[in-house]
């Protein structure tokens, strides 16, 4: 896994996919803008009514996960909190082992990414294909996710034809409608003969035990209809109490995630017999239990904080090094990678930390803290989310307890040598004298993306006093 600096610096050297961040991202936020003012007028209170179901659901998730799970029992289904990684993989391995034999279908689902659970069934020997074309996009490309609702936002179609031309042994083509039938004619083929299929959920709805899935492609209702067994995957906080709380939630998802007023497809599944859902607990419930960080777990996975975060912007998805990129990855980071520590604790640290090298996923707190810094704390994540988790002060929060080197402390901090006026001006006195190319060799790495360092002459402080004199 590349270092901070590497992953960041990589990603700003590259023009094309800052081009290609733009494009995409500058038309979801202009789709979004549009619906918005055309559809919903009162936009503000939907808002606050989604986040009120949001926040009851996290509050009542214990009885509501129960009243979810007599519904599933009772038409024949299977149900399982299931409390961490290892367990749901070998659940899922499990379910799976009947039809190893055929492909087994997969859709997007980005609580499967965090347990890594396509690349652990592909080393025991199963065959799974992404069915989401961004999805599938990424898995021939070989790398993880870069969005959370658009998997391969940093790719052009010239690159994708490239990826298409080398995994399906095609002619090169740009065109998205060629590339589009690509995949289609591809997928058909595993849909006819797969015997199982592997969903992710939206939203379960916890009154009649009903499993809630959006798309735009139609993949999932292949997914999830023509296979004989369907695994279905969640995370706790997935749960919403009633059908009348979920019709708010479905008017804020798709114009939040890609400036639609309405997605495609809206798959309703009543969780019966072939079915088994597997609630992921992990770092859920801890988090469940913290009153000052638990409002995390209202997002709804929209994607709609990356789109408008400048620092997003600029280097995307990948650079974060963590299944969730972005504003909400960064305040969900240090409870993910956290749980993973325990994990390894529990195993043996030979074996553990292979299997998390294998997972290109690090167990290491420090690289958390790190992506607390991609940040510019200008609120609009805040500002943007259409459930309003707090996502800039919680990131505020996030770095005041993260944990520092001594240097960084109150006792060592050069900002609190800084807080002295007569140390202050002598520190600017020195910056002044400096000749610019010392200055640019000090002030590295901050100046090697900025321009010119020319300090005034004299300080707005003595410009002040000479005014009032």
């Amino acid at each position: 896994m590349p270092t901070f600096k590497d992953a960041i610096g990589g990603a700003l050297k590259d023009e094309v996919l800052r081009r290609n961040l733009i494009k995409a991202t500058s038309h979801s936020l202009r789709l979004r803008r549009e619906v918005i003012e055309a559809r919903y007028p009162h936009w503000e209170a939907m808002r606050e009514k989604a986040g009120a179901i949001r926040k009851r659901s996290l509050d009542e998730n214990a009885a509501l996960w129960e009243q979810a799970r007599q519904a599933i029992e009772a038409r024949g289904g299977s149900f399982a909190i299931v409390p961490d990684r290892a367990d749901v993989i070998n659940r899922v391995r499990k379910e799976l082992a009947p039809f190893k034999g055929a492909p087994v279908v997969k859709s997007k689902s980005m609580v499967t990414e965090e347990l890594g659970l396509r690349e652990e069934l592909e080393r025991d020997g199963f065959e799974i294909y992404e069915t989401d074309l961004g999805e599938l996009i990424v898995q021939f490309e070989e790398r993880p996710p870069s969005h959370i609702t658009a998997p391969a936002i940093h790719l052009s179609r010239e690159q994708i034809g490239r990826i298409f031309e080398k995994k399906l042994n095609v002619p090169y083509t740009s065109d998205p409608v060629a590339l589009t039938a690509m995949a289609r004619r591809f997928l058909r083929e595993k849909f006819l003969v797969a015997r199982a299929g592997i969903t992710g959920a939206n939203f379960i709805v916890a009154e009649s035990g009903t499993l809630v899935l959006l798309e735009n492609e139609g993949n999932i209702r292949l997914t999830t209809a023509l296979p004989e067994r369907i695994v279905a995957v969640t995370g706790l906080e997935k749960i919403v109490p009633t059908m009348d709380d979920l019709k708010i939630l479905l008017r804020m998802l798709p114009v939040s995630a890609t400036g639609q007023f309405q997605n495609c497809y809206t798959s309703f599944i009543p969780l019966g017999k072939g079915h088994i859902l597997l609630a992921l607990d992990g770092w859920r419930s801890r988090l469940l239990r913290n009153a000052k960080y638990r409002e995390i777990l209202m997002c709804i996975r929209c994607g709609a904080c990356l789109n408008i975060c400048p620092v997003y912007g600029l280097v995307g998805g990948h650079a974060y090094r963590s299944v969730y990129p972005g504003p909400i990855g960064v305040i969900t980071g240090p409870f993910l990678h956290e749980s993973k520590k325990e994990e390894l604790r529990s195993k043996k640290a030979e074996e553990a930390n292979k299997d998390t090298e294998n997972h290109g996923m690090s167990s290491d707190s420090k690289l958390a803290s790190e992506n607390l810094k991609l940040s510019s704390l200008c609120g609009a994540c805040t500002d943007i989310c259409p459930v309003g988790v707090p996502i800039h002060s919680t990131i505020l929060k996030l770095r005041a307890d993260a944990p520092k080197p001594f240097w960084e402390h109150r006792a060592f901090s050069a900002g609190r040598a800084m807080s002295r006026p007569s140390i202050w001006r002598i520190f600017l006195g020195l910056i002044r004298m400096m000749p610019s190319g010392l200055l640019r060799m000090a002030a590295r790495p901050w100046a090697r993306q900025r321009g010119p360092l020319a300090p005034a002459r004299r300080s707005f402080g003595d410009l002040w006093k000479k005014k009032r004199s």
